[in-house]
């Protein structure tokens, strides 16, 4: 346990004087997000790219959960007013017994289990369609545009008595966003007709 506590302690020290990133590494960023069109209304897919940095990636190899979070919201372009709101939690943990990782997100009711770090840090980054509105809240005349943005959670280090720690210190509390073009109604429900 002593180890651990180092490796901790020496992750958060090395972050704090390099500043948050190795060099080399790339801020976290979204991938433009994919809007999907059908029946029962709009969903989004993203990626949070790079969202893992070094020392957040270490971190996640000993069995401490990383929460990261999806916004999704759907904005009307005349007045800024948010229509409507979704958070989408993913959730990544060691599972030190087993030795896989697990992958459990809020609106999936499966948990995924993985053997391999990268490609369970790939699953907990990959937002698939996260509802976004239903038909029968479009306004044909409305103009909306979407803004969509991540976070990483808080969580509690157990080799460190239980504090909590807030896991943006490793994205340099800066937050990964981006913002649609703008796009009305009228196309949602006629792209939703084909």
């Amino acid at each position: 346990m002593d180890i651990l506590i180092s490796i901790l302690l020496g992750t958060r020290l090395f972050t704090f004087l390099t500043g948050g990133l190795s060099p080399g590494e790339m801020q976290a960023y979204l991938s433009p997000p994919q809007i999907i069109i059908s029946q029962s209304g709009i969903s989004v897919q993203c990626q949070v790219v790079n969202a893992f940095p070094k020392q957040l990636k270490e971190l996640a190899q000993t069995s401490t959960p990383v929460y990261l979070y999806l916004y999704v919201e759907l904005r009307s372009g005349k007045d800024n007013k948010t229509v409507s709101q979704h958070t989408e939690e993913s959730v990544l943990v060691y599972d030190i017994i087993n030795q896989r990782y697990c992958v459990k997100q809020s609106s999936v009711p499966d948990t995924v289990r993985i053997t391999d770090i990268d490609t369970a840090l790939a699953e907990a980054s990959m937002f698939y369609e996260v509802p976004v509105i239903a038909p029968d809240q479009i306004s044909a005349g409305q103009e909306y545009w979407l803004n969509v943005y991540a976070i990483l959670g808080k969580t509690r280090i157990e080799a460190l008595d239980n504090k909590e720690i807030d896991l943006m210190y490793y994205w340099d509390y800066k937050r990964p966003s981006v913002k649609t073009e703008a796009f009305t109604g009228k196309q949602l429900l006629s792209a939703m007709e084909k």
